[in-house]
């Protein structure tokens, strides 16, 4: 995923539209933080 995230950043793109999937709400807010901190770190 970091990979990708590069990749994207390296084009240009400046906004992710994410669809998160996890089993109930917690889950699904985790992964928006997961993704949101790996983007901060590029």
């Amino acid at each position: 995923m970091r990979e990708r995230l590069a990749a994207m950043k390296e084009s240009g793109v400046t906004t992710l539209n994410i669809t998160p999937i996890a089993g109930d709400h917690k889950g699904r807010l985790a992964l928006i933080e997961k993704i949101k901190a790996m983007a901060a770190d590029l």
